[in-house]
């Protein structure tokens, strides 16, 4: 009997790991895609990283991506890796509503299939059979109702739920670059015209920083978790046009622990997304694997010093959640970041104190973990430095008016708290945007 128990137990165990390599795998295709689509250069080189990366990270037979060439409604194959790297052929033009692909435009819908050899939308089955295809999943690239391309995948084996999950949520992030491109490249052609269609120029560059907003939201979580026993609540304030460096997250680690995180990389535009895109990925990866704070701003620096950071720093505060009775333990690290706040029930107000430096900076930085507790009305802020930076006519908004902001507002909810926040620094600014900024409220119920 006691054999059998271990067997047991090694078999969690095992299923355990599994799991949590899959979602580091999941995390890593994520952040290279992210770094792909940002990247300087032609959207073809970015599309083509992209599906080199799905191959590599997912263990795929090949993928393809199509974009929609919308005056005559063809599918134009624009990257592909894998047994297949060719974009000419019988596959290179589709039409909308022709073969699975074509059919996948014109519905606006998602096809999956982990019977390929069976499956009627497949038109080739001996092919898939004489292939041994197993599965293939495709997807419509979307932006809003419009579709700009479709995204195709075949794999040898079977798609578990995880990765089809991970493929569909790439898309909005495919479909948001590629739209991006196109209006690129159609307000530059625009502003090489006549003075009457520089206007009709200008309001598609404006278009140009909507998509840059899309973008930057697929960099933080869509919506935050709710958490029983805690209020969560978070605001986001983009600064000047282009991409931004600030994050935040939480995500569940089992056994009533969760983690958080607030960081910002420095600079902005497609650089910075590209790290804050690895930052976010690295936290989370190093989380899920079952390292504290302190482990997890390591395994950060670490990324930052291996990549291309062209010179660029991080700032994070990050730390693990765990309910015990009344009370919910904190562990948090700081590594260079502004220091967050712990504001009691009773109004009093605590700095968390900054454990270690800037991260990216000096190699073989130390970092360490802070531990506190909140309390039932006991909340924990955490902000980025366009909070404090924020520029009035009594200079910058600083700590010490941060502070002050705070106090008072002991018994609001996390919700209130943050938009409360948010107003006094715009209020403060007077809408004078430089830098964007995040705040992150957890408040004890």
């Amino acid at each position: 009997y006691v054999m059998a128990g271990v067997g047991r137990n090694v078999s969690a165990r095992v299923q355990d790991r599994e799991l949590l390599e899959r979602r580091a795998i999941n995390a890593a295709l994520g952040a290279d895609i992210g770094r792909a689509l940002v990247a300087v250069g032609e959207i073809e080189e970015r599309l083509q990283s992209t599906v080199e990366a799905i191959v590599e990270h997912l263990d795929v037979a090949f993928a393809r991506i199509w974009t929609l060439n919308d005056g005559d409604d063809t599918l134009i194959l624009r990257a592909s890796a894998g047994m297949y790297t060719h974009l000419d052929g019988e596959h290179a033009r589709v039409g909308v509503g022709t073969l699975k692909i074509g059919r996948i435009a014109a519905r606006r819908r998602g096809h999956v299939s982990n019977d390929v050899a069976n499956d009627p939308e497949i038109s080739d089955p001996d092919w898939a059979r004489r292939s041994g295809m197993q599965a293939f999943a495709g997807f419509p690239l979307l932006v809003g109702e419009r579709c700009v391309g479709v995204i195709g995948v075949f794999s040898r084996s079977v798609f578990a739920d995880d990765v089809v999950d991970t493929l569909a949520a790439v898309t909005d992030s495919i479909a948001v670059a590629i739209a991006q491109d196109e209006q690129s490249k159609r307000a530059l052609e625009l502003l090489e015209e006549t003075r009457l269609q520089r206007e009709y120029a200008e309001q598609l560059l404006a278009d140009r920083q909507r998509v840059a907003s899309v973008l930057q939201a697929s960099l933080l979580p869509p919506e935050l978790p709710e958490v029983d026993g805690l209020e969560i609540a978070a605001v986001y304030r983009s600064g000047v046009e282009d991409v931004g460096g600030d994050f935040y997250d939480l995500l569940p680690l089992g056994g009533g622990r969760w983690a958080f995180m607030m960081g910002d990389v420095c600079g902005r535009g497609p650089e910075a997304a590209r790290l804050t895109a690895l930052s976010r990925h690295t936290l989370r990866t190093a989380f899920l694997l079952g390292r504290g704070p302190a482990g997890a701003l390591s395994a950060l620096d670490r990324a930052l010093h291996a990549a291309d950071n062209d010179g660029r720093f991080c700032t994070v505060a990050c730390g693990v959640l765990t309910f015990d009775g009344g009370a919910l333990e904190v562990r948090i690290g700081v590594g260079g970041h502004p220091p967050p706040f712990t504001l009691r029930a009773d109004g009093s107000i605590e700095r968390v104190r900054r454990t270690g430096p800037l991260l990216g900076v000096v190699s073989g930085a130390q970092y360490s973990d802070h531990r506190l507790s909140l309390c039932a009305g006991d909340s924990l802020v955490l902000y980025t430095d366009g909070v404090i930076e924020a520029r009035g006519d009594g200079g910058l908004f600083g700590l010490d008016r941060l502070e002050k902001e705070l106090e008072p507002q002991a018994g609001a909810s996390a919700r209130d708290l943050v938009e409360n926040l948010l107003s006094s620094v715009n209020s403060y600014d007077n809408g004078l945007v430089c830098d964007d900024l995040a705040v992150l409220a957890l408040r004890r119920v």
